[in-house]
């Protein structure tokens, strides 16, 4: 029973490739979805900082308004 080297050298390759592109496929859906996670967040850090100016200029502009001078607390 002789080995036959050249099929048993393709089906290895072949094997070797499947193996990486799976790898490769991998990485790139844990990268894409990083990504978004990170776009998510930065829009989420960005609204909480916008409401929360918002809420300091209301606050100064009730204080401004009724002349009820109030120091303001940061909760960041």
């Amino acid at each position: 029973m002789a080995i036959q080297w050249d099929s048993l050298v393709v089906e290895m390759i072949l094997l070797a490739g499947i193996i990486w592109f799976a790898v490769y496929i991998e990485h790139w859906a844990y990268k894409r979805t990083q990504q978004e996670q990170d776009k998510k967040t930065r829009s989420n850090i960005l609204l909480f900082i916008k409401n929360d100016l918002e809420q300091r200029l209301r606050f100064i502009e009730e204080s401004i308004n009724y002349k009820d001078y109030k120091p303001f607390f940061t909760d960041m």
